[in-house]
């Protein structure tokens, strides 16, 4: 069974690789591997999807700054003695 999980790892990682550089599409990467077809494509799509859009998922400038800030507060009042 881990063989197996490896091997679709592989795979999709191969294929976002290829989709993301040009290479290919979604439906000629699952061609490569029919048997893998029904957990590959929505992965993929997924990925592709969240690829899409990720510049919605950056986080606000203020907010960074604010959690670091918080960040750096707890690391020292856990390091305080």
């Amino acid at each position: 069974m881990a063989e197996k999980s490896k091997e679709v790892e592989d795979i999709l990682a191969q294929s976002i690789d290829a989709i993301q550089s040009g290479r290919e599409d979604i439906d000629s990467c699952l061609a490569g591997s029919p048997e893998y077809t029904e957990v590959l494509g929505p992965l993929l799509k997924l990925v592709l999807w969240l690829d899409q859009r990720k510049e919605s998922f950056d986080p606000r400038q203020d907010f960074v700054s604010v959690s670091r800030k918080r960040l750096v507060v707890r690391i020292k009042s856990l390091s305080a003695p």
